[in-house]
């Protein structure tokens, strides 16, 4: 807000002409109504331009949040040089101000508004515009200049009484919207409590060039679906699963921009893409809105083409949080462990968004399990497993639903992961306070796989008629021999925790096994065994499934236990899926897993489901 002795209020005069208003400079500060409520400076969230741009020094610095000069909208040497500004709706202004920049000292000067668009960038004619209001300020040698408005306006336009550049460190525009202080945290919480289930749709030049991570100096030429995307698509598979809300990635980490940025070459606008007129983010958000989804859009501060200029982030923001109607969910990427809080600082920059867009919620996958530079604490599940369900502070646990973890669709991509896994980590982690953000990376022309459309039909199925309680978790497990990981002990218990990302793990030997005891003879109806899915897939390859009402004899090889009288036996030769389901149609109380042969034995988990 701006305030302090640094302003000069400019106290309103009687009308000198039919044009405009002549105000006087003095030290009187604005003033500001107390309260913990901040004035919303309705200028950060503005479309401004100017009469010329000198250099590098773009209108959008008169609105960046810096009033120290550093950085200056600079126009050319113009007769008559102006500023403008778009609200995008007509609006209360009460009074702007008006900062000088760090060299330059603004002279005679009008301020323009009006509830149409400016018909001329000649001061004569615009003075004389119907519906046009003026004032006019013989200048000021202080840092800035508060001019009262007090009127409904959308268009505002700064422009100079005489013939040069028009220099301006910072334009605001205070009107009756105030902004309660927060940090963010109150609405995340709200934010994941009322989106439990979401999509993240990777999709950009990694997919075009089959790989994860883009590289920067790929032509903006390369992105080319080959024909138009259809995010109706996107939006029908998350119906079919039940979710809230989806994420798209508008920008990823190699700088590439789904829509047509005014403030950088390499985006869809120099793509062959509808012949340069596309925007993805457009059309994504039109077809979540049409669905009654929730809007999340993804962008990554890490810029390997661009860089990561202050200006440029918040100018691409501004961009992105105004053009689509409300954002709800911002996901930030590379920011905290690749570009340091010291070259680009979390709190002004999540003010600004404040400013620009006060309901939009803020995710940053930092890793840094703070709630000082987040509003959502992020755990990206392939790096870092699932959140702790004992952690109560508001979370989003972003998985893929491929179960080789790829997020761009790519030659890598595998099958997808089991919907029961899918839907038992949904439950876990809602229980938990956590959102779960199910990764599908769209295909080059922007189809989903059948198979995973298929897979996320299964989901929404099962959440509707869930197919009874997984009895295995929790109980009590055994196995042939317990492999250390490092410091890690992958114990025969946590194939029963109800994590998918942790790891029961025999060391290697002949026939290696796992068994567990529900406690009871139940009727069962299916058992589903997960094999890994981050290496070693081969190792669960010719296993038996056993299941028995009595203790199994463990120093029986396979072929013996299956011969047992009264132990139910299924052989699968082939590898373990994740998941491989098998039907046992048979009462028991213990299951044991084994292996013919000799290797290690890894299961994240086994699930057991009685009949109903």
């Amino acid at each position: 807000m701006a305030t302090g002795a640094a302003l000069a209020a400019l106290v309103m005069q009687p009308m000198t002409s039919a044009s405009a208003e002549e105000v006087d400079a003095t030290s009187t500060p604005a003033e500001v109504a107390p309260g913990p409520h901040q004035l919303r400076n309705l200028m950060a969230a503005a479309r401004t331009s100017q009469s010329s741009t000198q250099g590098d020094r773009i209108a959008e610095y008169a609105q960046d949040g810096e009033t120290g000069g550093a950085d200056v909208a600079l126009t050319g040497a113009d007769q008559h040089a102006w500023w403008g500004a778009d609200l995008s709706a007509r609006k209360m202004i009460k009074h702007l101000v008006v900062w000088n920049g760090a060299e330059e000292r603004l002279g005679d000067f009008y301020v323009l508004t009006s509830s149409t668009p400016f018909a001329s960038e000649d001061l004569t004619a615009t003075l004389d515009q119907h519906g046009v209001k003026a004032r006019h300020v013989e200048g000021s040698a202080d840092a800035s200049i508060t001019v009262k408005v007090n009127e409904q306006a959308r268009y505002l336009r700064i422009q100079s009484a005489d013939d040069g550049p028009l220099a301006l460190a910072e334009v605001q525009a205070f009107g009756n919207e105030k902004l309660a202080p927060s940090d963010g945290t109150e609405e995340g919480a709200e934010f994941v409590a009322e989106n439990p289930f979401g999509m993240f749709l990777h999709y950009g030049m990694g997919t075009m060039t089959n790989v994860q991570w883009a590289d920067p100096n790929t032509p903006a030429s390369a992105f080319d679906p080959g024909a138009d995307v259809d995010p109706k698509v996107w939006t029908d598979a998350m119906t079919s699963a039940g979710m809230d809300f989806g994420v798209l990635t508008a920008k990823h980490h190699d700088g590439h921009a789904l829509w047509p940025t005014r403030y950088s070459d390499y985006s869809i606008a120099n793509s062959p893409y509808q012949d340069g007129e596309g925007d993805l983010v457009a059309d994504y958000v039109d077809a979540m809105r049409d669905a009654d989804l929730g809007v999340g859009l993804y962008y990554s501060i890490w810029d390997r083409h661009n860089g990561e200029p202050v200006s440029l982030i918040k100018n691409q923001l501004r961009e992105i949080l105004t053009q689509y109607g409300t954002i709800d969910y911002l996901w930030f990427d590379g920011w905290g462990w690749h570009i340091p809080y010291t070259q680009v600082e979390y709190e002004g920059l999540r003010q600004f968004i404040h400013q620009v867009s006060p309901e939009t919620v803020v995710a940053n996958n930092d890793h840094f399990s703070s709630l000082d530079t987040t509003d959502v604490l992020v755990w990206e599940v392939p790096v870092q497993g699932f959140p702790p369900a004992d952690d109560t502070r508001p979370k989003d646990a972003s998985d893929t639903l491929d179960s080789n973890s790829t997020w761009f669709h790519t030659t890598n991509t595998g099958a997808p992961k089991g919907a029961r896994q899918i839907v038992s980590s949904l439950n876990r982690l809602n229980a938990g306070n956590s959102l779960y953000l199910l990764n599908v990376g769209p295909d080059k022309d922007g189809s989903i796989p059948a198979s995973h459309l298929a897979r996320l039909a299964e989901i929404g199925e099962l959440r509707q008629n869930p197919p009874g309680e997984n009895i295995a978790l929790g109980k009590p497990a055994t196995q042939s021999s317990t492999y250390t990981d490092v410091s890690t002990v992958l114990a025969a218990s946590r194939a029963v925790d109800g994590d998918y990302s942790t790891l029961a793990h025999t060391n290697s030997e002949t026939n290696a096994w796992w068994q567990l005891d529900l406690g009871a003879v139940t009727g069962l109806s299916s058992v589903e065994l997960f094999n890994r899915t981050d290496c070693c897939t081969a190792r669960n390859t010719d296993y038996y499934l056993f299941i028995s009402d009595e203790p199994f004899d463990t120093s029986l090889t396979p072929e013996e236990q299956a011969a047992v009288p009264g132990v139910w036996s299924h052989h699968e030769t082939g590898q373990m899926a994740a998941p491989t389901t098998v039907a046992t149609p048979v009462d028991g109380r213990y299951v044991m897993v084994q292996l013919a042969g000799t290797n290690y034995l890894g299961l994240p988990e086994v699930a057991v489901y009685p009949t109903k």
